[in-house]
């Protein structure tokens, strides 16, 4: 299934944070959203998951509109969000939380053989399905609130700055498990600051500034775009070392095969 943002503007109340997007997301892609703290990428995610409605424009899954239905109907149509900040239910345990992921399913589709698939993809959460989610670190944390986010058998993943506050070796694990999911037919639509690891492994990315799309393409291009160098990866235009860096990273990623081990 696709989903077409077609002229999108949004906001809180009757103030637009969001101006005429347009953008798509095709089957097993992921695109990523880079830009500025503050730019909208957060307030694009929560508009195509149903948080925020819509001033004007269309959002079609499958050529369906939605942007009219509850979050809840959008989730039951294949459309799952994974919030920034996690936000799991702290005092609850790992199987309470998982169990919160799969109350509603598309087509109502039973969740009998989902938890299998989630503890081979998430090994580190079988063995701490009794362990309260507060007591884990913040990648655990992570981890747990992305499969929080499967367990309803997803066919589009909306993940919102999912390295947020992590250690560098836990960014690269991941942003190596969200390769993994584009490489089991989930599309996802990834909001995030750091644009270097985000466009390593993507397939399209679309910067946002001030609210407004004003740059979209393969995110390779992105990547050696020395614009977008400068003013998001924290490199210099002439600084080819860096720029060099920034190629081997993305070849990295874009091989990645999730692994715990």
């Amino acid at each position: 299934m696709s989903l077409e943002l077609r002229h999108i503007s949004s906001g809180y109340g009757t103030g637009a944070v969001l101006h005429d997007i347009s953008l798509a997301v095709t089957p097993g892609e992921i695109v990523t959203l880079i830009g500025a703290n503050g730019a909208g990428k957060s307030s694009l995610a929560k508009t195509v998951s149903g948080l925020l409605s819509p001033l004007s424009g269309e959002i079609l899954w499958d050529g369906e509109r939605i942007d009219r239905l509850s979050t809840t109907e959008r989730l039951r149509r294949g459309i799952a969000h994974v919030p920034e900040g996690r936000q799991l239910f702290a005092g609850m345990t790992v199987a309470e939380n998982l169990a919160m992921g799969a109350t509603i399913r598309p087509g109502g589709r039973p969740a009998a053989g989902v938890l299998d698939e989630i503890h081979a993809l998430f090994p580190i959460l079988a063995p701490r399905m009794g362990d309260v989610a507060g007591n884990f670190s913040g990648g655990q944390q992570q981890m747990l609130a992305i499969a929080r986010g499967l367990m309803s058998s997803p066919r589009l993943v909306i993940l919102d700055e999912p390295s947020l506050g992590l250690a560098p070796k836990l960014v690269t694990e991941i942003f190596g498990l969200i390769a993994t999911l584009r490489s089991r037919g989930i599309s996802i639509l990834l909001a995030e600051q750091n644009a270097r690891a985000a466009l390593s492994i993507a397939d399209r990315g679309a910067v946002i500034e001030n609210g407004r799309l004003v740059m979209a393409g393969p995110a390779a291009k992105l990547l050696d775009s020395p614009e977008i160098a400068e003013r998001y990866l924290g490199v210099g235009v002439a600084n080819t070392a860096d720029l060099t860096a920034s190629r081997l990273m993305a070849e990295r990623l874009r091989a990645c095969v999730w692994n715990d081990a």
